[in-house]
Parts: structure tokens; C-alpha cells; sequence
């Protein structure tokens, strides 16, 4: 699928604006559409029709550098962030809702 848009907020935070020292933060629940994509009933609806945090996201980019969504999950999303920042992160299990 393709999705076209209009940019709210200039400029666009992308992938590649995460910096030394910042800090990574999430929005809503992790991990629900992979439970749903292994049959567990109740996380189904994450995997079949997946929720865009789009007021949120809108809220967000004019005070971030970096941003993206996590839809293939949390690690190889971070990691593809940091990869195009030049930056490694650090993320602390405990923190992760």
C-alpha cells in the first residue's frame, strides 16, 4: 500500500535527524499486530486493520528532529533510525510499554 499526503509541519522530521542525547520516545502499545498476525484472537484488529497515531504525529514533528512510524516493529525500526542518523540507541527494556 501507498499513502500520499501533505506535510502539516516544515520542515518534515525524518529518519535520518536523530542526534547524540535525544531521547526515544513511543506512542500506544507495541507488539499488538504481531500477536494478532500469530492468531491470538484479541490482538487481531492490530494486525488487520492498524490504527495511524495521526493526531499525534501531527502534535509531535514541530518539536522533533526524528521520527517514523514502528510498524515492523520496535528494534528494526530503531535500528533503521539510527543507522540513518549515524547513531546508535540505547533502549531500556523496562521502559517499553
Amino acid at each position: 500500500m501507498t499513502a500520499i499526503g501533505r506535510a502539516t509541519c516544515l520542515p518534515v522530521p525524518s529518519r535520518s535527524g536523530a542526534r547524540i542525547s535525544d531521547a526515544i520516545y513511543i506512542s500506544g502499545p507495541v507488539g499488538r499486530a504481531m500477536l494478532g498476525f500469530e492468531g491470538h484472537l484479541t490482538h487481531l484488529a492490530a494486525f488487520n486493520r492498524p490504527l495511524p497515531r495521526i493526531a499525534e504525529g501531527i502534535a509531535l514533528a514541530p518539536h522533533v528532529r526524528a521520527m517514523m512510524d514502528v510498524s515492523d516493529g520496535l528494534l528494526l525500526d530503531c535500528w533503521r533510525m539510527a543507522q540513518a542518523s549515524g547513531v546508535t540507541f540505547a533502549l531500556d527494556p523496562d521502559a517499553i510499554p
